[in-house]
């Protein structure tokens, strides 16, 4: 099962940073980035689906219902998916609903600071994707980062 990601996580972060605001986007920074991916990495997806190892965490769907409040409109993760692996599809569901975006497998979250990063989708088919496809992340590096203020 997935430690789900809580509310108090936000208010917490929003005490030290400052409330999020309409287009700011969200940025968990769980450490699921550090397991090795690839054929080696079976601990990152394949060990967890197959019930052999702890699973990511993920935010509630409190959480997406709150980021929704706010305005957020895109989230981010350095999981394999903003959904509990063992419940994908409440958070997902809640999120798309409201047309909020989702961007998983993201790396290196802890070198960036809490605000300032841009997101960097790519066009893709002459639009953009809108259900998956990769996509960067670029920003002055330091810590903790949650939050991405600007226009999306």
């Amino acid at each position: 099962m997935s430690p789900l990601i809580g509310a108090d996580t936000i208010t917490a972060w929003e005490t030290r940073h400052g409330r999020l605001n309409a287009g700011d986007i969200v940025l968990f920074r769980t450490g699921w980035d550090t397991l090795p991916a690839g054929q080696e990495g079976d601990g990152y997806l394949r060990d967890v689906l197959a019930h052999k190892s702890p699973a990511w965490p993920a935010p509630s769907v409190d959480v997406v219902e709150l980021l929704l409040g706010r305005g957020v409109r895109c989230v981010g993760i350095d999981a394999p998916s903003i959904g509990a692996a063992h419940d994908p599809i409440p958070a997902h569901v809640t999120g798309l609903r409201e047309a909020m975006v989702f961007i998983e497998c993201l790396t290196a979250l802890d070198r960036l600071r809490p605000a300032g990063v841009v997101l960097l989708p790519p066009r893709q088919g002459g639009g953009w994707h809108r259900s998956s496809g990769p996509g960067r992340r670029t920003g002055s590096p330091e810590h903790d980062p949650v939050r991405v203020r600007g226009r999306r």
